[in-house]
């Protein structure tokens, strides 16, 4: 087995899975292989390395260089892939013999051997990306020093003995080794660490990195102090020494600071010890911050640097003012591991102030910058270009907002309560607020996604599953919790926190009093920490560094009385805690477990209700690879830049012409509201967008039913939220767990939705005041199997399709059964099929859908006869379900192909418009249009939101 963490293969017993021996290696190994006699390990450093599998001994080691990431072994031979573009050839009998290199043009990926064949699969290379200038947007300008706060173009310039992987995601959260050829295993009883430092690196100035510039960087922290309410003891007071090296409280740096004993070093052998005065299993992950970067002899050891910051990294900086850093390509620059530092991808990266958020985010829409990023205080500026530009954003947050309790104090010292809070709020409207995703991504657990130990989880919703979505709140269980509880009626203070979440804070006021509690609201000015009052109040919560430690610790007996949470369970959360800890040093993977399960404890116990992950990033059209590291960085380096984009779409407007054998498009957007302004959840961009039903009503009012299980009606003039009813459930007004799918609205104003798990049609007023129910399942009259869709006549008639039994139903007006017709043994042939959605035409009659496409029917709506069949059924694809515009036209949606089809009342096609073409895969529309009483057509856009459209038939047209 390899170990990517410690830079060696170990042999473990394949019955008790006990390690027989560990075999170092020259470097971190890469990929692996077995022949009868040997293990033949890779390392990214460009090694390959024989070990004899009877004694577990190195028989060679063969400097073939290159990136080297698979291997394969046949009869005679090794081969190596190499992703600078070659496979390289060993011979198994004479490993020291010179490698054979063959070039593949393209980066390897991965190699496989079939029949005694090597087969190679590539990828593009690397290089084919770089080149060109990447355009950062900031509200302030980067810092230019390792220790300055707030984002430093370090990051970029520099490396320490240890980093993480160079990828977004949660890959990103592995621990390698970086300036150091291994990571150690700490000996002493956790006291030592002794580092390995590469050969041959040196600095962008030239002069090479010394074990001795290790130890100043760290002496350099205590010296210049740490600001921003850290200082350099909370990370490096463990090593010997640092005790003498404390500033006095409120007091200035030392002057001097010698951690000569704490951090020895060897240039000989090119080592650095350290020795730590009690054990920290955080150490390695502090390491890798920027404040651990090596500087030289020549770097200010009382001052920041002003200019380029000596590193090792691929880029430096080449002008620095007031409003603008330049940072262009590090000559000196060598990849000697590209999993943990690959060259970068634009020749410069420029980091430019600009603090109003309105001309920023104009600057990247036009393609003038690449990026900004988006804090959830200014969100509300950023939501239509979030529904314009979908592709576009991304989440870009390592901390998690929550709603903090006072555990100590009735009714917070009470599981019940804190779970009934978690279950009362309603997370996606609380991140609507902000936006929504991907400005804020919704959670409910402390560790944010991409963190060491994150798996999604989440108790507290309604209907949860074990994917760990949250779904909606359980407002009538959370009241049920807090019943039991014999709390209801106590006195809860809600604050203080910062003026930043006042937001939050009201809201969780309004939860509160709904739960029957007294509340008293206080603000900023009056900040304290009360241990002795019921206080509850939201907070966000970030990370310094890289370990689920800085989360968890809030919970601990000795850390939470400090963060006003004042929990203490020694035997319980404190033991699960202190073993995740003590497992990071040695045994990562078996860390991460545990973190998890502390993740899962801690969210059990509801110490927080976590709310949301907020923030969000926005690039340019021609920004590719963008990457969000769980360290909370963005990879800069690894963005490459297009020249010669068009940017990003305009408003979707009549299309190019499209293939001769297609009509024209007839639609162009007049307006949109984004998702957050109506209220409605409308389906992933990334998925097809069924999962919105749509229905206009006499009042002028827009009646949508989507995947949040509920009744939104909005008004079409602004694009806001009149009212909603429904939640999931079985009752009355309570919709089932698949969500209701159809609508429609008489012109009585009573309002028809199918609620499909529960076989029936709810009826509700306007104002949703449930009227009655007509269906259930079952094979009586009037009974259903399989409900999707459902329209209403003029005459306030309501027609049911039942797709399993093939069958249509009519109901009258008053609910009645009327008559039922179709299924097997029907006896009209074209009955059989099953009709897949229906809608009245003008005049009254029924034109019916099949879903197998091909075919629509003309209905009698006095008895459900087959008056015959329309024209424009021929034209049909998959799944039809078409509406009416005032003048009669037909508007179908269909699934395949994926488009909106318009037809004339006689069957001929006037346009249409298909989401599968490429000009239009970056939206489409869903439902087909509805149209209210002025003659406007509605619709939604997965990316955009609520539509106006404009429709262009031309003289068939209205």
């Amino acid at each position: 087995m390899a170990s990517e963490f410690v830079s060696a293969i170990s042999h473990l017993n394949p019955i008790t899975g006990q390690t027989i021996d560990v075999i170092p290696l020259a470097g971190r190994p890469s990929a692996i292989a077995l022949d009868s006699n040997s293990v033949w390990a890779a390392t990214a450093e460009g090694t390959v390395t024989r070990i004899r599998r009877d004694t577990n001994g190195v028989a060679a080691t063969i400097d073939v260089g290159g990136q080297l990431d698979s291997i394969v072994i046949t009869d005679e031979s090794v081969w190596v892939g190499d992703r600078s573009g070659y496979v390289h050839r060993l011979s198994r009998g004479n490993p020291s013999s010179s490698p054979v290199k063959v070039a593949t043009v393209t980066s390897v990926a991965a190699l496989a051997v079939v029949e005694g064949n090597v087969w190679v699969a590539a990828q593009v290379s690397p290089a084919s990306h770089r080149g060109g200038t990447l355009r950062i947007l900031m509200t302030g300008r980067p810092e230019l020093d390792s220790l300055a706060p707030g984002y430093s173009v370090a990051r970029l310039e520099s490396d320490g003995l240890v980093g993480y992987r160079r990828v977004g995601g949660v890959a990103g959260a592995a621990l390698l080794p970086d300036l150091a050829s291994a990571i150690p295993a700490p000996t002493n009883g956790g006291l030592t660490y002794t580092f390995h430092l590469r050969p041959n690196i040196v600095y962008s100035t030239g002069e090479p990195v010394r074990a001795a510039d290790f130890r100043r960087a760290i002496e350099r922290n205590f010296q210049i102090g740490l600001q921003r309410g850290v200082s350099a003891d909370q990370f490096f007071g463990s090593i010997v020494g640092a005790r003498a090296c404390r500033a006095v409280e409120d007091g200035p740096p030392v002057d001097r600071c010698d951690l000569a004993k704490g951090i020895v070093t060897d240039e000989r052998t090119n080592t650095i010890t350290f020795n730590l005065q009690q054990p920290d299993p955080d150490f390695l992950f502090k390491l890798a911050m920027t404040y651990a970067y090596p500087v030289p002899e020549a770097v200010a050891m009382h001052g920041y640097v002003k200019g380029a910051f000596p590193g090792t990294g691929p880029y430096v900086v080449s002008a620095v003012t007031d409003m603008e850093v330049r940072l262009t390509r590090n000559p000196r620059f060598q990849v000697w591991d590209a999993a943990v530092r690959p060259d970068g991808y634009a020749d410069e990266i420029v980091f430019s102030v600009v603090e109003d958020d309105a001309a920023r985010l104009a600057r990247v829409e036009k393609e003038e910058a690449d990026y900004l990023h988006v804090g959830r205080s200014s969100a509300g500026l950023f939501q239509a270009s979030q529904a314009r530009y979908g592709g576009q954003w991304h989440i870009g947050s390592n901390g998690t907002t929550a709603v903090w309790m006072n555990t100590k104090i009735a009714p917070f010292n009470n599981l019940k309560v804190r779970r009934a809070v978690n279950l009362a709020i309603d997370r996606l409207g609380m991140a609507n607020v902000y936006g929504g995703p991907p400005l804020i991504a919704i959670t409910c657990q402390v560790l944010p996604p991409g963190f060491p130990g994150y798996r999604p989880y989440c108790p507290y919703t309604f209907d949860p599953d074990a994917g760990g979505h949250w779904r909606a709140p359980d407002f009538e269980e959370a009241r049920r919790l807090v019943e039991e509880s014999g709390t209801k009626g106590m006195h809860v203070v809600v604050g203080p926190n910062f003026p930043s979440y006042d937001k939050e804070r009201d809201y969780v006021a309004t939860v509160l009093r709904d739960l029957g509690y007294v509340v008293s609201v206080t603000d900023f000015e009056h900040f304290h920490q009360d241990t002795d009052a019921a206080v509850i109040f939201p907070s966000g919560w970030g990370p310094d560094y890289l370990a689920p430690s800085i989360f968890f610790s809030l919970f601990t007996c000795n850390g939470s009385s400090n963060a006003g949470i004042n929990f203490c369970d020694p035997g319980g959360f404190d033991v699960a805690y202190r073993k995740a800890l003590d497992l990071q040093p040695t045994d990562p993977a078996a860390s991460w477990k545990a973190w998890t399960d502390v993740d899962r404890q801690a969210t059990d116990l509801a110490l927080w209700a976590p709310l949301y992950n907020a923030g969000g990033d926005f690039v340019s059209a021609r920004v590719g690879n963008y990457q969000f590291s769980p360290t909370g960085e963005v990879l800069f380096d690894q963005m490459w830049v297009q020249s010669g984009s068009t940017g990003a779409p305009p408003l979707p407007a009549p299309s190019p012409s499209p293939p001769p054998s297609t009509p024209p498009n007839p639609f162009s957007v007049l307006r949109s509201f984004p998702r957050s302004a109506t209220g409605v959840l409308t389906p992933d961009p990334r998925s097809a967008p069924e999962g919105i039903g749509m229905a206009a009503g006499p009042d002028g009012f827009l009646y949508v039913v989507d995947l949040n299980h509920r009744v939104t009606v909005i008004d079409p003039a602004n694009g806001g939220l009149i009212h909603s009813w429904g939640r999931p459930g079985t009752g009355n007004g309570e919709f089932s767990a698949n969500a209701p799918l159809s609508i429609a609205v008489a012109p009585s104003g009573l309002v028809y939705v199918v609620d499909p798990a529960n076989g029936r049609i709810q009826v509700f007023a306007p104002d949703g005041t449930y009227r009655r129910q007509m269906g259930g399942f079952g094979d009586a009259k009037g009974q259903f199997h399989d409900l999707r869709f459902l329209a209403v006549g003029d005459d306030g008639s309501v027609y049911v399709p039942d797709w399993d039994t093939a069958t249509v139903t009519k109901f009258d007006a008053n609910g009645a059964f009327a008559w039922r017709v179709g299924g097997e043994g029907s006896p009209d042939p074209d009955l059989q099929h099953g009709v897949y959605s229906l809608t009245v035409m003008k005049g009254g009659n029924l034109l019916a859908t099949w879903a197998e496409g091909g075919t629509a029917l003309l209905l009698n709506p006095s008895d459900g006869s087959v008056i015959g069949h329309w024209p424009g059924g021929e034209l049909i694809g998959e799944s039809g379900e078409p509406s009416i515009d005032d003048a009669g036209n037909v508007y179908i949606y269909q699934n395949v192909p994926r488009a909106i089809q318009v037809f004339s009342s006689q069957g001929t096609l006037l346009g249409g418009v298909y989401f599968e073409d490429a000009v239009h895969e970056r939206y489409e529309l869903y439902p087909a249009p509805v149209f209210t009483p002025d003659g406007h057509g509605w619709s939604f856009d997965r990316t955009l939101g609520l539509v106006e459209l404009g429709v262009r038939l031309g003289t068939a047209g209205p």
